[in-house]
């Protein structure tokens, strides 16, 4: 607890700069940079996912500290259904887990579709009409997440001041 590393986000600046792409692509007319906008949605939500969990298995291993739990998991090869299974598992409850779970699960379908789908859609510039309500619950992720992930920092504050982790 000395470094407070979940204090640190060395990917600010990288998230912010591809959110303004994305909602950049969801203004567009044309379908790839809709489809675009999409797959850095998808990218930002993925990273956010994975750094809540990790803050949420940072703070579970301080609540138990000195007993030591050992939780492997392997971000390398998670799909975003998986991120999304580790995060209903090892999330810590907060305000919103349930909203964020659900919008969860609407972003992938849509996205599952024009990802894995995508010969299959009968008019393809139709997709900037699909994606409106994927757009807004990206962005709504987006600040949920984040928010999410802030109600953790506020914890791992609360109990860096009660116990003496040396």
């Amino acid at each position: 607890m000395k470094n407070k590393e979940w204090e640190k986000d060395y990917r600010e600046e990288r998230k912010l700069y591809l959110l303004n792409i994305a909602m950049d692509c969801e203004k567009s007319s044309k379908t790839s940079e809709v489809i675009g906008g999409i797959l850095i949605y998808n990218q930002i939500i993925e990273q956010l996912l994975k750094e809540v969990i990790i803050v949420s298995i940072g703070f579970i291993k301080a609540k138990l500290w000195p007993n030591k739990v050992k939780l492997n998991i392997d971000f390398e090869k998670a799909t975003f259904g998986v991120l999304i299974e580790y995060y209903k598992q090892f999330a810590i409850e907060e305000l919103n887990k349930d909203t964020i779970t659900l919008y969860l699960n609407d972003i992938k379908k849509i996205r599952n579709k024009i990802v894995h789908k995508i010969f299959e859609i009968k008019n393809i510039r139709n997709i900037k009409t699909e994606s409106k309500d994927y757009y807004g619950k990206c962005y709504e992720l987006f600040l949920l997440l984040n928010e999410y992930y802030d109600q953790i920092c506020f914890k791992l504050y609360d109990l860096d001041k009660k116990i003496d982790f040396k």
